[in-house]
C-alpha cells in the first residue's frame, strides 16, 4: 500500500513539475531568441531574415518555436526580392537547457520553402554570401551590450536541417528560363559543430530523379577563412553521376576551390534536364578535371573529356568581375568525329542541288523546289555575352570519312568581334589555311572570309562528300576572299564581295559516270571511243562578286578531246543564273556536233537549255553562204601545259591579253539578224 502511495505521490509531483515547466515556457518571451537568430543571419551572410510576427511554442517532448510566413532576401540584383520563402520555419528545441531558460536550437525545420539560385551578368550566383563587418550584439541580464561570436548564439547546438516539400528554382543567365526541382526531402546533420557535416537530397528534376550524398567538414570552419574545408559529394540524376572531392579555403564566398571532377553518362540525352536545349543521345559521356580558382578566375586543369568517338584534353578557365566574363582555352588534343552528330540530324535530309539523271541525253538538275540561302537570323546573340580566347594544337576534325588532320587553330572574340586566325591543317593529301572574322557590333553583322586550299586531292573528297564519282583523280587549289554584311545567309549573299578562284591540274574523268554514253556530248568528252577515263588537262573557274552579282571571269576545261568555255554571272541575291558553255573538239570531224548550252533558272532549280539562237545563226549562215560569229565566250586554244605552269591559266591569260575584235558592220547584222528572225518563224520559232 505504501508503494503505491510513493508511486502516486512521484506521479503527482512529475506532473506539478511539468506543468510549472510549461507555464514557465508559456511565460517566457522568445522575442530576444528571435533577434538574435536574425542578428545571427545577417553577421553570417549579409542579408535580412524576415520573421514576421512573434514565435509560438507547442509543448511536447520535443518543443517546437513556429514562425510563419519567414523570408531571407535575396542579392540586390535578383530578379525577386527574396531568395527563400517559408510557409513555415521550425525550431526544435532542447528541452534541458530550456528549463533554465536557455534557448538551444536541436533541429530546424524549413516546411515548403521556395528557394530561387540565380547568376547575375558577370556569372555570379546569389548563393555566395559577403559576411556583414559588425559583431553581433546580445543584451546581458545587467542590460549591457556585449559582443557575441556566431559559435556563442543559441543555434550553435543545432543538430539537424531539413526541408520538407520544398521547391528550388534555377533561373538561366543567358536564356532567363527556369529549371524547377521538386524536392522530397533533404536533411543536413552533425552531432556538433566539430563534427562533420553530412547531406542527403531526394528530389525530381524535370521528371527525373536525383539523389545527392556529400560530407563535408565541421560547421565551426565555414567561417574560419584560410581553413581547407573538405568536400565528398556524390550526386546521380537519371543515368548521369556527378563525384567532386577536395577542398574550399573559403565556402562562404565561394572561393579558394581545390576540386576534382567526375563525370559521366550513358547519354549526352541525359543532361538534357539541365539545359535549355534538346541534346542529342550520343554517348557515353566522361569528364575529369581539377577545379581551382584564383582572384575571381576559375580554372579547369588537366581536362579530358570524351563522348562516343570523340575527345578532348586541355585547360580552360573564366575570369568573373569583368564587364564580360572572359573565357580562355588551350586544348592541346582534339579528336572530333561528327558522323555520330550528322546520323542524329538527319532527320532533314541535306539536299544535293544537282546530279545526273541516268539514261538521259544531257545533265539535268534536282528539283528542290526551295531557296538555297535561308533569311533565318543567324544565332549571334552569344557572340555579346561573354569575351574568350580559344587555342588547338594538333587537333583532328572528321566525318563522312572527311578528315581535317594536324589542325591548329586560333579563336579570339573580344566586345562582339569574332576572329579566327589562322585555321590550318592538312585534308585530302591538301593544306587548308583560312583567316576568317565576324564583327556583331553593327546591326548587319560584317564577315570577312580568307580561304586557300592548296593541292586537295579532290576526286575522293568529292565522292566522301556524296557529291559526285565523276572525278577519278586529279588536285585543286582553291582562293577565296569574301566581304559581306547580313544578319541571315540570305542577306549576306545580297551585299557580297570579292572573289572565287579554282584552278585544277591534270586529272581523269571517269566516263562511267558521265551518264550519257551514246549522246553527243559524250562523244565529245570520250573521243567515240569506249575509254573507261578520259583525260583531264586543266580545269579554271574564276568569279569575281560585287554587290552580290558574281561574274565569271574565267572559265575553262581542256581534256584531250575537247576544250570548253564558259561565261555569265549568278546573282546571288534573287538565285538566277545565267551561264552559258561553249566547247571546242580538237578533232574536225567533231565540229557538227558542238552546240552551245545555257544554264539557266535558279540555283536550286537550274536547267540546261540548247542555245536555239546560236544553232539557227549557223545553220542560217550556212544557207545563205555567210559566215555568222555566235555570241557566246571564246574557246582559246589550250597548249600542252608543263610540271610548273597550268595550260588552263596560260590560256585565259592570252585571252585577255589579246586584242578585242573589232565590231561587226552594223548593217550587215542587221540583215543577218531579218533573216534569222524569219528563219525562226517559218520553223514557229
Amino acid at each position: 500500500m505504501r508503494f503505491k502511495t510513493i508511486i502516486a505521490a512521484l506521479a503527482v509531483l512529475g506532473i506539478a513539475f511539468v506543468a510549472v515547466i510549461a507555464i514557465m515556457w508559456k511565460s517566457m518571451d522568445f522575442t530576444e531568441f528571435r533577434e538574435l537568430v536574425i542578428q545571427q543571419t545577417k553577421e553570417a551572410t549579409g542579408r535580412n531574415l524576415v520573421i514576421p510576427g512573434d514565435l509560438i511554442l507547442n509543448l511536447s517532448l520535443r518543443p517546437t518555436l513556429t514562425a510563419n510566413a519567414v523570408s531571407f532576401s535575396n542579392a540586390p540584383w535578383g530578379s525577386r526580392r527574396e531568395m527563400v520563402k517559408l510557409e513555415r520555419l521550425e525550431f526544435e528545441l532542447h528541452p534541458i537547457p530550456l528549463i533554465f531558460r536557455d534557448v538551444q536550437v536541436k533541429r530546424l525545420v524549413l516546411v515548403s520553402p521556395d528557394i530561387l539560385l540565380e547568376t547575375d551578368s558577370q556569372g555570379r550566383g546569389n548563393w555566395i554570401f559577403r559576411k556583414g563587418n559588425k559583431p553581433l550584439k546580445t543584451k546581458t541580464a545587467s542590460g549591457s551590450s556585449e559582443s557575441t561570436h556566431p559559435k556563442d548564439a543559441p543555434i550553435s547546438l543545432l543538430h539537424e536541417i531539413r526541408m520538407e516539400k520544398a521547391k528550388l528554382s534555377y533561373r538561366h543567365p543567358f536564356s532567363l528560363k527556369t529549371t524547377d526541382i521538386a524536392i522530397q526531402n533533404f536533411s543536413a546533420r552533425a552531432e556538433d559543430l566539430k563534427s562533420p557535416l553530412h547531406l542527403e537530397l531526394s528530389a525530381i528534376v524535370n521528371n527525373q530523379p536525383m539523389e545527392i550524398t556529400a560530407e563535408t567538414g565541421p560547421l565551426n570552419q565555414l567561417a574560419s577563412p584560410g581553413t581547407h574545408f573538405p568536400i565528398h559529394l556524390n550526386a546521380k540524376l537519371a543515368e548521369a553521376t556527378l563525384k567532386i572531392e577536395g577542398t574550399v579555403r573559403n565556402p562562404l564566398k565561394g572561393s579558394g576551390f581545390d576540386l576534382n571532377i567526375q563525370a559521366q553518362a550513358s547519354s549526352l540525352s541525359n543532361l538534357s534536364q539541365w539545359t535549355t536545349m534538346e541534346l542529342p543521345p550520343l554517348g557515353p559521356l566522361r569528364i575529369t578535371a581539377d577545379f581551382s580558382d584564383v582572384d575571381e578566375t576559375y580554372s579547369l586543369n588537366k581536362f579530358q573529356a570524351s563522348l562516343g568517338r570523340s575527345k578532348l584534353e586541355g585547360t580552360a578557365s573564366v575570369k568573373m568581375g569583368t564587364k564580360r566574363p572572359y573565357i580562355q582555352a588551350h586544348f592541346t588534343s582534339l579528336d572530333f568525329n561528327f558522323d555520330e552528330w550528322l546520323k542524329w540530324g538527319n532527320s532533314q535530309k541535306s539536299a544535293r542541288f544537282w546530279e545526273f539523271i541516268p539514261g538521259s541525253s544531257g545533265i539535268a538538275f534536282a528539283d528542290t523546289g526551295q531557296r538555297i540561302f535561308s533569311n533565318t537570323p543567324f544565332p549571334l546573340e552569344g557572340l555579346n555575352i561573354v569575351d574568350t580566347h580559344v587555342r588547338i594544337s594538333n587537333g583532328k576534325i572528321s566525318g563522312n570519312g572527311v578528315e581535317l588532320k594536324k589542325m591548329d587553330l586560333d579563336l579570339a572574340l573580344e566586345e562582339g568581334n569574332l576572329r579566327i586566325n589562322p585555321l590550318k591543317g592538312e585534308v585530302e593529301g591538301g593544306t587548308l589555311f583560312a583567316d576568317l572574322s565576324l564583327d556583331v557590333r553593327q546591326a548587319n553583322p560584317a564577315l570577312e572570309a580568307k580561304i586557300n586550299l592548296k593541292e586537295i586531292n579532290i576526286a575522293p573528297l568529292l565522292k566522301k562528300m556524296k557529291a559526285t564519282n565523276l572525278l577519278s583523280s586529279g588536285n585543286v587549289d582553291l582562293e577565296v576572299d569574301l566581304r559581306g554584311n547580313g544578319g541571315s545567309l540570305q542577306t549576306l549573299m545580297e551585299s557580297l564581295n570579292g572573289k572565287i578562284n579554282m584552278v585544277m591540274g591534270k586529272g581523269e574523268i571517269d566516263n562511267q559516270y558521265l551518264d550519257f554514253e551514246g549522246s553527243d556530248l559524250f562523244k565529245l568528252f570520250a573521243g567515240g571511243g569506249k575509254k573507261e577515263h578520259t583525260d583531264l588537262n586543266c580545269f579554271v573557274c574564276r568569279f569575281r562578286i560585287r554587290n552580290g552579282i558574281a561574274m565569271n571571269e574565267g572559265l575553262l576545261l581542256d581534256t584531250g578531246t575537247i576544250t570548253v568555255a564558259g561565261e555569265g554571272s549568278v546573282n546571288l541575291a534573287s538565285e538566277r543564273v545565267r551561264l552559258t558553255i561553249k566547247a571546242r573538239p580538237k578533232e574536225e570531224s567533231l565540229l557538227r556536233l558542238t552546240v552551245p548550252v545555257q544554264i539557266r533558272g535558279t540555283l536550286a532549280e537550274p536547267y540546261v537549255l540548247a542555245d536555239t539562237e546560236n544553232i539557227a545563226r549557223g545553220v542560217l549562215g550556212a544557207l545563205l553562204g555567210t559566215t555568222t560569229s555566235s555570241s557566246g565566250p571564246q574557246v582559246p586554244f589550250v597548249q600542252k601545259g608543263t610540271d610548273s605552269k597550268n595550260p588552263c591559266v596560260e590560256a585565259l591569260a592570252k585571252r585577255s591579253a589579246s586584242t578585242p575584235p573589232s565590231p561587226p558592220d552594223e548593217r550587215k547584222k542587221e540583215g543577218i539578224e531579218e533573216k534569222l528572225k524569219g528563219f525562226l518563224k517559218a520553223f514557229g520559232g
